[in-house]
């Protein structure tokens, strides 16, 4: 306390600005943490390896850790064990990968300040913010590996029922799915799949937030889905459950895709979103009046079908009668015909849309809740690789599901409980090939250059270049 106090004092007195003070205090304290830091490692490193009969010392190795206070630096002992396998004790005590600089608190804050803004950003803010700094290359390497472990954690929950968790039995539960497209490295778009489940909404003034709500993002469709289905069958019995699903019912998102998440439902229905189905009135109604166009809106989202097919052909006949040009009057008729199949092919789920019999408060966020990812995907992501960029929403997910930090600490509780699965390939030739056999190997020997003539080697003699002769009384 006296070393601190000093410091204090020093840097108070020895300054006229507070902003140097401070700068002189914050250098030298971190420097006087990091002493005592490196001494208490030293000090744990001597009771984990000193006295252990099954222990043998190797050598000592330098240790350069960075953590939130600073860099700490000091020494720790190799040692190998019974079994002959080598290890450092500190680092398997403490929970530090061998050779990993950073501490796994900093790879967290880092990749979560990254989640918001570009690398560069964010490697100017730990430089402006810590006592250590880093490169914009350096913090995506941080990402890459905390999304990595991430993505092992989900792999694991979706595979394995790591602790036991009790299912819930709730009244109603929400599920959409939705997609939108990024930009990878050299021009290539890929589809980023998402899928929400929650429990419902609660309003707090003119916002709805939503209950226990969980995300599920990835590049594959198949693996958001089968992620979403283990997480419903791991967390909720919905025996006695109604279940609320939408989407666009675009490709990968129809009403049998959703059904299949919940097959042991009590009660469940499909509705169309309202953002999609608002957007396609609009896209493909725009050139009626706006009196129409409000008539058309209302009896489609009131679930009234013989409204709506009397508003569309009314609005049939206005173009028909209309002075447009032939090319003008044959796209209007183009895009009510296929407003028409629109609302044909989906209108049961419109129905479903407007039935007030159902709770429907917590469908419809799935879109505007793309922001959260297309905000530092898009906007602010420029273009990716594909593992960075399955980095990048490994994070956002555990960030609005809330569990980041707890998910980065599973990581090694799942290296020790869960060992990998061994991929053995077998090939249909390998089914009908001969039976293995040993070889013998290759049989070694040598000629010598010259031999006595009444040895077999030297009834070869050489004529000229690189031509051979028998002699005469070998042949005879």
């Amino acid at each position: 306390m006296s070393s601190i106090v000093a410091i204090v004092l020093e840097a108070l007195t020895s300054n006229d600005s507070i902003i140097s003070a401070e700068s002189q205090m914050m250098t030298e304290l971190s420097q006087l943490v990091c002493a005592g830091v490196a001494q208490a490692c030293e000090q744990l490193d001597d009771d984990l390896c000193l006295g252990h009969k099954d222990y043998r010392i190797i050598h000592k190795d330098q240790r350069h850790i960075t953590a939130m206070f600073g860099d700490v630096v000091f020494k720790q002992r190799l040692v190998k064990d019974d079994s002959g396998r080598l290890f450092y004790p500190f680092d398997e005590k403490v929970g530090l990968a061998t050779g990993r600089r950073f501490t796994p608190m900093i790879m967290a804050k880092v990749a979560e300040l990254a989640s918001f803004t570009v690398m560069r950003t964010t490697a100017k803010a730990v430089d402006l913010l810590t006592p250590f700094s880093m490169s914009a290359m350096t913090v995506d390497n941080l990402v890459r590996e905390a999304g990595q472990e991430l993505d092992t954690v989900r792999e694991a929950e979706a595979k394995y029922v790591t602790v036991e968790v009790d299912r819930r039995a709730v009244p109603q539960l929400f599920i959409e799915g939705d997609a939108f497209e990024v930009k990878l490295k050299h021009g290539t778009q890929v589809m980023v799949h998402r899928v929400q489940i929650s429990e419902g909404a609660t309003q707090s003034g003119k916002r709805h937030q939503l209950i226990n709500r969980h995300s599920i993002t990835g590049l594959s469709h198949e693996k958001v889905f089968d992620e979403a289905r283990s997480y419903i069958d791991q967390h909720y019995d919905l025996r006695e459950t109604c279940v609320l699903t939408g989407s666009d019912n675009g490709s990968g998102y129809s009403p049998k895709a959703f059904k299949e998440l919940v097959p042991g439902a009590a009660r469940w229905a499909h509705v169309l979103d309202g953002y999609h189905l608002n957007r396609k009135l609009k896209e493909r109604f725009s050139m009626m009046p706006r009196d129409l166009q409000d008539l058309l809106r209302k009896s489609v989202w009131t679930g009234n079908k013989a409204r709506t097919e009397m508003v569309l052909d009314t609005a049939e006949s206005m173009v028909q009668d209309t002075d447009s040009g032939d090319s003008m009057r044959s796209e209007w008729l183009d895009n009510l015909t296929k407003l028409r199949r629109y609302l044909d092919r989906n209108w049961p789920y419109i129905e479903a849309l407007s039935n007030r019999q159902l709770d429907r408060r917590g469908l419809g966020s799935c879109e505007s809740n793309h922001r959260r990812y297309t905000y530092r995907t898009k906007l602010q992501g420029r273009s990716w690789t594909r593992s960075g960029l399955i980095a990048e929403l490994r994070i956002i997910d555990a960030l609005q599901n809330d569990d980041y930090l707890s998910s980065l600490e599973a990581t090694a509780f799942l290296e020790t409980q869960i060992k990998p699965e061994v991929k053995t390939t077998l090939r249909s030739l390998q089914l009908f090939g001969p039976a293995p056999t040993t070889h013998q190997g290759a049989y070694q020997g040598r000629i010598a250059l010259y031999g006595a003539s009444s040895s077999d080697i030297g009834r070869w003699i050489p004529l000229s270049g690189n031509a051979m002769a028998v002699r005469a009384s070998s042949l005879a």
